[in-house]
């Protein structure tokens, strides 16, 4: 995971949205050559359609961040992004066409999407955002991949205060499913996955 934008110059070609985010996910040999992907931004995109042109908040500075502050620029959102070294978040957000928001302030900005790209949560314990007036009518798509039995405190709350909640283990599966046709040459289905993640 710290490796997405690390490995990046180590390429001898990115895909059209590795080359974009400067951040990849898999690399495949191809004729002795390592060629660059990100299928993160793929799956942000198909799983966060629903909130097309609406105000999406990204937590998060780092390559996972990246890759859904892309796609969901593609989807015409309004894109905020917070983080807690300030000076990456600037960054990120001028180099993306984004805005910068103060971490402190997260809980209280307007938006109808969360996506949390910051590890908090991954202890089953810590929650990446503060308690909100309400979660109703919010979508938020949590990247931290936990168990179904043990979803993250987030996915827990905002699930049980009635707003929607994508566990990062759908999202694991979506792009994982991308991974491997790209890696292997042959489709597979997400639903295939969970099921074998449940077995």
């Amino acid at each position: 995971m710290p490796a997405k934008e690390l490995l990046t110059p180590l390429m001898d070609e990115l895909h059209s949205s590795a080359r974009t985010l400067r951040a990849i996910n898999t690399i495949v040999l191809r004729d002795g050559r390592r060629v660059g992907l990100n299928t993160d931004a793929e799956a942000v995109r198909e799983l966060c359609g629903e909130a097309a042109g609406q105000v999406a908040l990204v937590l998060g500075t780092g390559g996972a961040a990246r890759a859904a502050v892309a796609a969901l620029h593609e989807l015409g959102c309004t894109v905020l992004v917070s983080g807690r070294d300030a000076t990456r978040a600037g960054r990120l957000a001028a180099e993306l066409g984004a805005t910068a928001a103060p971490w402190g302030e997260r809980a209280t900005l307007p938006f109808a999407l969360l996506v949390n790209a910051t590890p908090c949560g991954d202890d089953g314990r810590s929650n990446p955002i503060p308690a909100v007036a309400s979660w109703a009518g919010r979508t938020v798509l949590d990247m931290v991949i936990a168990p179904a039995s043990a979803p993250t405190p987030l996915v827990a709350r905002v699930a049980a205060a009635g707003g929607r909640a994508v566990p990062g283990l759908r999202m694991w599966a979506l792009q994982g499913a991308r991974q491997i046709e790209a890696l292997t040459g042959h489709r597979i289905s997400v639903a295939e996955i969970e099921e074998l993640l449940h077995d």
